[in-house]
């Protein structure tokens, strides 16, 4: 890690960012005569890194004073249309080649010298490193530029090694660099690990380790102030690697799944699809545990369907009348059952493939559906609906039919596959919900058949992916840079909208009426809501001690 930091001013939170570290010079010499007093200018994209404050005068008004081994980090906008993008890639010692560096004070550059400068002609793919001797009683002496082309680095790699100055009237020598380009959420967590101290959130998360779960979800459950997709992974992150009482996933994930059952208590079916913070938290907590379960399940279904790209279009009036090539709907029918049954015994026929926090989770579930709708519940069948619903809407049918944002494809499924996709996931909801296809998609009655055959062997399955007994979890131990992140994100979050959650504590329509779904229906009392706010000061008063986040990155996924 360098010695200290510099940052851009005023830097634009998009921008990917280009992290570069000067490091030191070697054999650095005139015909076997050293120099000394080296420092170095940085330049990329117009913008100047110097090292030297008698030098700054004559540079931009943009210049960073610095020393040897120290760092900075350049927004860079253009350079993430040039940069090949590789999510979770490992750090690469070899990804940028030796440049042929170039001297402009030299008139005697060779070809080689002129095609390195030709080629960083244009700012927004290459960085220049001007080499200097620090002269008191003259005009600091030039040794040299070092022209790296970034074209080659790959996002989240780092490269570090020797760039050479050309031979030039004697001139030898070479600098070590470090050099990172970031546009990604991990190489952004690599980057923040970087700039704040090891335990650095510590005293915040102590914070949240003192209040109970309640008092701590309160804060994130606000129905006005839904957290997006990074915050609602930053704090699954949090959750899942605690292991107090009250803040551990068991914990959370029954409060949250309890006012979710209620607030569904009227219609079951509603269950899971309000936009709310269980309904998130539930998807990215299968989505984060079940990654594997997918590709083993269905990768293979999916990349066939993708290759084969077969027209099978099932509805008569999505037929083009006019279209030279005749569809027979009901051949595909046909062919989509078969296919779509294949899938249906892929899944049910390994219960035991299904992990075991999913396992937990539908667990909770049940525990939840069966106290609240126990009348209901005959034979279990309410429970048995909502977990494989649950299971269905929220896990295995998205990533049918978004096969590519969940790794099934490496790119988004053809037109004619994504298509058989979704007819496949309308089936396969209907089988979980306990629902046959009626009037309003006569084209899909047929499907009734399939659904029927397979009623009892996916309430077996079902069945067979609930937890009982359940036992306090053991958190899970997150990356380091991770959990970073995920706390820079909630750090983010509340510190930008802390007031908003503490007038709506005090100002509720009734009090019943709380946009926190947790308290909704509760009827809590004032001196409860008093006792909320007390809890939640510890909270506070270590915002106010970390201040306003730093804006160096983006904490949402791009």
């Amino acid at each position: 890690m360098s010695k200290k930091m510099k940052r851009t001013t005023n830097p634009n939170e998009n921008s990917p960012i280009l992290y570069v570290d000067v490091l030191y010079g070697k054999y650095l010499c005139k015909n076997g005569k050293k120099f000394d007093l080296l420092y170095c200018v940085v330049e990329y994209d117009g913008q100047e890194n110097v090292t030297d404050v008698a030098h700054e005068k004559s540079q931009s008004s943009m210049s960073e004073v610095l020393e040897w081994g120290d760092s900075f980090m350049f927004q860079a906008p253009h350079l993430k249309n040039n940069t090949t993008t590789t999510t979770n890639s490992t750090h690469n010692n070899n990804s940028s080649s030796n440049s042929t560096p170039t001297t402009p004070t030299s008139s005697t550059s060779n070809s080689a010298l002129k095609e390195a400068t030709d080629s960083s002609s244009s700012s927004n793919d290459t960085l220049r490193v001007h080499v200097y001797s620090r002269k008191f009683l003259a005009k600091d002496f030039h040794l040299g530029t070092i022209v790296v082309p970034l074209n080659t680095l790959t996002d989240e790699g780092v490269t570090k090694k020797w760039f050479k100055l050309a031979e030039v009237d004697g001139i030898t020598g070479s600098v070590m660099l470090k050099l990172q380009y970031t546009a990604s959420d991990r190489g952004r967590m690599n980057l923040l690990q970087e700039l704040i101290p090891e335990n650095h959130y510590a005293p915040l998360v102590n914070s949240f380790g003192n209040l109970s779960t309640r008092n701590f979800v309160v804060m994130f459950d606000n129905d006005t102030l839904i957290p997006n997709a990074a915050e609602i992974e930053s704090l699954l992150k949090l959750v899942i690697n605690s292991e107090t009482n009250t803040l551990n996933r068991n914990s959370v994930m029954k409060l949250l799944v309890d006012s979710e059952v209620r607030a569904s208590a009227s219609n079951v079916g509603t269950l899971f699809r309000r936009n709310s913070l269980c309904s998130k938290l539930l998807t990215s907590y299968m989505n984060y545990y079940g990654q594997r379960y997918l590709q083993a399940r269905l990768q293979t279904f999916v990349q066939t369907l993708n290759d084969e790209d077969e027209e099978l279009e099932v509805d008569p009036h999505r037929i083009n009348p006019n279209s030279d090539q005749k569809v027979d709907v009901k051949k595909n029918m046909k062919i989509v059952l078969k296919k779509t049954e294949q899938l249906i015994k892929e899944i049910t026929d390994l219960p035991n493939e299904v992990p075991y926090e999913l396992r937990e989770s539908n667990g909770i579930l049940a525990q939840s559906i069966a106290e609240i709708f126990a009348e209901q519940n005959k034979n279990n069948c309410v429970v048995q609906t909502a977990v494989g619903g649950a299971m269905f809407l929220r896990f295995i049918c998205p990533a049918l039919t978004s096969p590519h944002l969940y790794g099934l494809l490496q790119s988004a499924p053809t037109r004619k596959a994504h298509r058989t996709l979704m007819i496949v996931t309308k089936i396969l909801q209907n089988l979980a919900n306990g629902v046959e296809f009626g009037k309003k998609e006569d084209f899909m009655t047929k499907a009734n058949k399939l659904i029927k055959k397979q009623k009892k062997p996916f309430t077996k399955f079902v069945e067979a992916i609930i937890a009982q007994n359940l036992t306090p979890s053991v958190g899970d131990d997150v990356e380091p840079s991770q959990l970073v992140w995920s706390l820079y994100n909630l750090h983010s979050y509340l510190y930008k909208n802390w007031a908003t959650i503490v007038k709506a504590l005090m100002s509720p329509k009734d009090c019943t009426e709380y946009s926190f779904s947790i308290l909704t229906g509760s009827n809590i009392s004032k001196q409860e809501v008093s006792e909320i706010l007390m809890q939640l000061t510890s909270v506070k008063e270590q915002l106010d001690k970390l201040g306003e986040p730093i804006k160096i990155v983006k904490a949402v996924s791009q």
